[in-house]
């Protein structure tokens, strides 16, 4: 058996919902081209503009909500019955 995987690559900045959609464009045209595993690139979720600010950010996202930073991206992998490695 073969499994189709897709690599993705896009360009984060320090909003959070315009990664979020950059990134469900991508995970649904591969699924829809039959890709089983997507892989998304490290800071997928948010890039600071300056350094530390992206640990910073996370640091305080997961403090408050330690699902907030995944949640999305799980229930996107489930909407399209892929599985998703973020940043691995």
């Amino acid at each position: 058996a073969t499994t189709k995987v897709a690599i993705c690559q896009l360009r984060t900045t320090c909003s959070a919902s315009s990664n979020l959609r950059a990134s469900s464009y991508l995970v649904a045209k591969c699924a829809h081209l039959g890709s089983q595993i997507i892989f998304l690139p490290e800071n997928c979720c948010f890039m600071g503009t300056f350094p530390g600010e992206s640990n910073g950010h996370a640091t305080s996202m997961s403090a408050s909500d330690p699902a907030s930073l995944v949640a999305p991206y799980a229930s996107l992998a489930k909407e399209h019955g892929v599985w998703m490695s973020l940043g691995g």
